[in-house]
């Protein structure tokens, strides 16, 4: 299992890949970019659909302040996808390398990435084959 996670991670740290929702966009940017929700819940929450992902977002006075991202077959993000999307949610550096990998969650189910520059929070959750990215 270590061996697993320190590669998971070190090739994490490398790659490129796929969806363009971000921390810190309103409403209207998803509708944009993704078409009307596909189910609206409370709290602000709202579901959108791509070709290949399943994007929560949770708005607060209209701006996302928490993206979770799952394949729609359900499998696990690849490395690349992974990369791609905590650069595109990151502080806007040109680098991967402002996240940083903060050990694991306290049921050993993910892993837990802080943005240097921003501050936001991500888990990928082994479990349940999610990234989850929430503003701090």
């Amino acid at each position: 299992m270590k061996k697993t996670l320190l590669a998971f991670l070190l090739m994490l740290l490398v790659l490129p890949a796929v969806a363009r929702a971000r921390i810190g966009e309103t409403e209207n940017d998803f509708k944009a970019r993704y078409g009307r929700p596909v189910k609206t819940g409370p709290a602000g929450v709202k579901v959108y659909k791509t070709q290949y992902y399943r994007i929560r977002a949770r708005f607060r006075a209209n701006k996302a302040v928490s993206v979770t991202y799952s394949l729609l077959n359900g499998g696990a993000i690849s490395t690349e996808r992974l990369s791609h999307l905590l650069h595109k949610n990151g502080s806007g550096a040109r680098s991967i390398n402002y996240w940083y990998i903060n050990g694991t969650t306290p049921d050993n189910h993910g892993v837990l990435f802080i943005d240097r520059g921003s501050n936001n929070v991500a888990v990928y959750d082994f479990v349940n084959n999610t990234l989850t990215i929430s503003a701090r």
